[in-house]
């Protein structure tokens, strides 16, 4: 469980180390970086580029390469976080299953994934409640049912400018807490099995 926590953070730390100064960068350096290439290459090619279309192809171009880096590094945080949530539900059996993992990967899908995120962190610990109920069990909650509700809330949030700084990095933990969740979940499925079916 250490190993999985600090393997998920260092890959959401260096997600967001990448995404957050993303658009700083363009704003901020871009301007230095694009006086730079005017000096070097402006008398070469005998060009102003103050004002004109070389401008304003430069610009594009910088807020074009960032957009794809985070475009990149967003889809593949989100590719981790899938194969971390289908995981544990891989071990609840298919007849208490209300996703099958296969759907989870639908949050690849831009702009609908954060509808689907309302479906993935609640079906999930449905799921999980519903093969505990049928173990008997009544001691597990949730199972991070309202974890995973308030994830999606906050992801829906994080598209609001402004609203954003707070329900970026909101999500960020409650995304870590559920996985944990789960994750836990699993464990205690698989420890169920062993007792019902020893070696």
């Amino acid at each position: 469980m250490n190993r999985f926590c600090r393997g998920f953070c260092f890959v959401s730390l260096i997600g967001l180390l990448a995404l957050q100064p993303a658009a700083v960068f363009a704003q901020d350096f871009g301007g230095e970086f694009e006086e730079q290439f005017e000096e070097q290459f402006g008398e070469q090619f005998g060009e102003d580029f103050d004002g004109g279309a070389a401008e304003t192809s430069f610009i594009l171009m910088v807020y074009a390469i960032v957009i794809v880096v985070a475009v990149v590094i967003g889809l593949a945080i989100t590719v981790v976080v899938i194969i971390m949530i289908n995981g544990p539900l891989n071990e609840i059996p298919p007849e208490h299953r209300l996703i099958e993992p296969g759907q989870v990967w639908l949050l690849l899908i831009p702009c609908f994934n954060v509808f689907w995120n309302f479906a993935v962190f609640q079906k999930v610990p449905k799921s999980f409640q519903s093969y505990f109920s049928s173990q008997g069990r009544t001691d597990v909650g949730d199972c991070g049912g309202q974890i995973g509700l308030w994830y999606a809330i906050t992801v829906a949030l994080s598209c609001v400018p402004c609203v954003n700084y707070i329900a970026g990095p909101a999500s960020l933990v409650l995304l870590i807490i559920f996985l944990v969740k789960i994750h836990s979940l699993k464990g205690q499925i698989q420890q169920g099995t062993t007792q019902i079916y020893p070696n």
